[in-house]
């Protein structure tokens, strides 16, 4: 991809990325408490370790881009705006949620930020984008469409059919790979004989881009250029980010013996969040005191998101048939 110049991050910028990252993270843990806890009924598909990912992308993002996010969702909607008393409310059943507690963590919409959907339908966001893309571009805006999905879902039909037609109609639109290299509990190079998704995108005609998705700046960099290549009409961009989560493919599953402890260890050590604020710690872009009041800000903030959602009503039993969203 032909860089339009050296993009300089500056301090503003660079702690904006790593607050995002920390309230993410703490989202991520105060939910996998909550499940233990039996506070979330349904399943929960942990982000954590992938924050980088989310963080980097949707900071482009303005409020009226559009996002599909795939099952593993919780950072692509706090990244796209979503206020954590709705993420909160809608994973534990609640009418504060964002659609009003009757979709659950692997629904979460909010057409208020952007935010079209989140589906468990494996590939489903790739095609549900190229749909996004041509009313955006029948209506001649500037708005981009980004479209999340994991490495299992470039190995279905939906994601030869959707970046294909993308490529060919020139529809302003960043598919973002998060490959955590296991498609549900399989390594996902044993399933497929190129397991570099991104040379695909580029088989098709798509700026093919690999990125290290546990280096913040890394994947931001990336995402302006693809998002600006597609707001001035030249294409679809395809962004593989290779990452980890940390957690279980969902919680509540036994790991063993699917990935290997070594293996784990070794990404774990390669932590998002520790990495990016050991850069800013070095490069005095911030300094301690700056880092330890994010981050306390953001746990605070969690925290009273979570009471809120808790002390709030589950929906009515004769709201059943209403609209969960409009």
């Amino acid at each position: 991809m032909a860089k339009s110049g050296r993009l300089v991050l500056l301090a503003d910028t660079l702690l904006a990325l790593y607050r995002n990252m920390a309230r993410i993270r703490a989202v991520e843990k105060r939910l996998v408490q909550s499940f233990q806890e039996g506070l979330i009924s349904g399943d929960c598909h942990s982000s954590m370790g992938q924050e980088g990912v989310a963080t980097g992308i949707c900071q482009h993002l303005r409020a009226n881009d559009l996002l599909f996010s795939p099952h593993r969702g919780h950072g692509h909607a706090i990244g796209k705006g979503m206020p954590l008393t709705q993420l909160f409310g809608e994973l534990y059943g609640r009418v504060t949620g964002c659609c009003q507690g009757k979709g659950g963590g692997r629904n979460l919409l909010s057409q208020e930020i952007g935010l079209l959907g989140s589906s468990g339908l494996l590939g489903a966001t790739i095609t549900e984008a190229v749909g996004a893309g041509i009313a955006i571009q029948l209506e001649r805006s500037d708005r981009v469409v980004v479209a999340f999905f994991g490495d299992g879902a470039a190995l279905h039909g939906r994601f030869h059919e959707g970046i294909n037609l993308a490529a060919h109609w020139k529809l302003p639109i960043i598919f973002v790979c998060e490959n955590n290299l296991y498609a549900d509990q399989t390594k996902f190079e044993d399933l497929t004989a190129q397991s570099r998704v991104s040379l695909r995108g580029r088989a098709y005609g798509l700026h093919g881009i690999d990125v290290d998705g546990n280096d913040v700046t890394a994947v931001y960099e990336e995402a302006y250029e693809a998002v600006r290549i597609a707001r001035v009409g030249d294409g679809p961009s395809l962004i593989e980010c290779r990452t980890y989560r940390a957690r279980p493919f969902v919680e509540g599953l036994e790991e063993k013996p699917a990935r290997p402890l070594s293996e784990r260890d070794e990404w774990l050590g390669n932590d998002p969040i520790v990495k990016f604020a050991s850069k800013l710690l070095d490069a005095d872009h911030a300094s301690a005191a700056e880092v330890a009041a994010v981050e306390k800000e953001v746990v605070q903030e969690v925290l009273q998101a979570h009471r809120d959602a808790v002390e709030a009503p589950f929906p009515n039993s004769n709201s059943a048939e209403t609209a969960a969203a409009e």
